[in-house]
């Protein structure tokens, strides 16, 4: 992390003690974010051109910092006399939180597994500020959050269920929800993100049930009539995929669904095999739809049947590609997720009982009148068009396109992808 020390907003900036005292110790600039981190500077993000600005510090001022000659002992940055039902369990110190609602610096304290609160913690008796419920004890572990960026574990919505090594790779890399469907690795299920039959829906339950993540299934929706659907969802599928493999590419040539990104109906998402579009992206895909000498294995193809050929192809389109990335600029593109193996790399509380699980089974509920529009962010609605001929792609009459770059930031230095 690099830090830009700009804007500093209080008027005693590396002051420590009162103004007026003998033991006022005057911190250079550069010396304080290495102690506590920055403040209210601007934090270079990796190798990228983009700057986070910290809108609030919950810190400054009574900084705890745990180590050997620090702040973090007992009687002093650690109370004394608070016992564990009103201390906290773990606290994640001198963090810079950064989410939808803004970009603040602060501790977060853990009760239970649980995030309680975030602000200021401490020794409410030496200390000023120190939230209520965020009291530091002799029964309070630290984890140090220095220098380090804390976000909300992400939510990957397009995932194949192949095989449960992929649960390592997930977590790892900071994914604590998996959405998607499948089996084990089929041919239904390197190409489509399905659970079939109810009694595969609860033998997925079950396999993920010890697994240490948050686990949705969708089933197969491709159906002319209800009732099938109907039963995937009471075994407890929380979603229907409905999937061209099996028949549900509704009306018109293949680029027309980038124009669900204009609907306020729809979330739509690109897979980070096409993000962000560079010099490589055409070939690769080619690639990896050709991973054996006979098989296109991601949509079951033959490579030497022309008309599977021409449908690998007509799959990668370097126009539309280059469109998403300035789709996800305006925020017309809501989400990206992994498309984990293939080509990237609902239930009731009754469910418990009848399959045996632990973690808890819930329905998804009260999103029918929810919209595109309902997003902080993410949330344009632009009049989208796609020529077919030459795949060109328009939002509201300007042509969409991006150059192919040679270096994707994030990518060497940081292992982001």
């Amino acid at each position: 992390m690099k830090t830009a020390y700009l804007n500093f907003k209080f008027p005693s900036e590396g002051i420590t003690g009162d103004s007026d005292s003998p033991f006022t110790t005057i911190i250079p600039r550069e010396e304080y974010p290495n102690k506590y981190g920055p403040t209210t500077d601007k934090i270079r993000l990796g190798d990228t051109d983009l700057f986070a600005e910290i809108e609030k510090d919950f810190l400054y001022g009574n900084e705890c910092v745990f180590g050997g000659g620090k702040v973090l002992r007992d009687r002093m940055g650690q109370s004394c006399g608070h016992p564990p039902a009103i201390s906290l369990d773990t606290v994640i110190t001198n963090a810079v939180i950064i989410d939808y609602s803004g970009i603040i610096k602060a501790y977060i304290g853990i009760k239970d597994g649980l995030i309680v609160s975030i602000g200021k913690a401490g020794n409410p008796d030496i200390m000023d500020g120190v939230f209520f419920n965020m009291i530091m004890g002799a029964n309070t572990e630290v984890i140090a959050g220095g220098g380090l960026i804390v976000t909300a574990g992400a939510i990957d919505c397009h995932v194949y269920y192949i095989c449960p090594q992929l649960v390592d790779e997930a977590i790892s890399s900071s994914i604590t929800t998996l959405v998607g469907g499948g089996t084990r690795p089929t041919a239904g299920t390197r190409a489509t993100t399905c659970t079939p039959a109810p009694s595969q829906m609860k033998l997925m339950l079950q396999s993920t049930d010890d697994l240490p993540l948050n686990f949705g299934f969708t089933g197969k929706g491709s159906s002319s009539k209800p009732d099938e659907l109907h039963e995937i969802i009471k075994a407890g599928a929380m979603g229907l995929k409905l999937h061209e493999d099996w028949g549900s590419a509704g009306g018109g040539h293949a680029p027309d669904i980038i124009k669900v990104c204009g609907m306020k109906n729809v979330l739509p998402s690109s897979t980070n095999p096409t993000r962000p579009l560079t010099v490589n992206t055409i070939d690769e895909h080619l690639d990896m739809l050709s991973f054996c000498d006979m098989q296109m294995v991601c949509h079951h193809l033959n490579r030497e049947i022309p008309e599977d050929l021409a449908f690998a192809c007509s799959r990668i389109r370097e126009g539309t590609i280059a469109a998403e990335d300035t789709l996800h600029d305006i925020g017309a593109i809501s989400i990206i997720s992994s498309d984990s193996q293939a080509m990237g790399r609902v239930g009731e509380a009754e469910l418990n009982a009848l399959y045996g699980l632990n973690k808890r089974v819930e329905a998804v509920g009260n999103v029918r009148k929810l919209t595109k529009l309902d997003m902080k962010l993410n949330d344009s609605l632009p009049q989208i068009t796609a020529d077919p001929e030459k795949y060109t792609v328009t939002a509201d009459g300007e042509n969409l396109t991006s150059f192919a770059t040679t270096y994707a930031p994030l990518s060497r230095n940081y292992f982001l992808f």
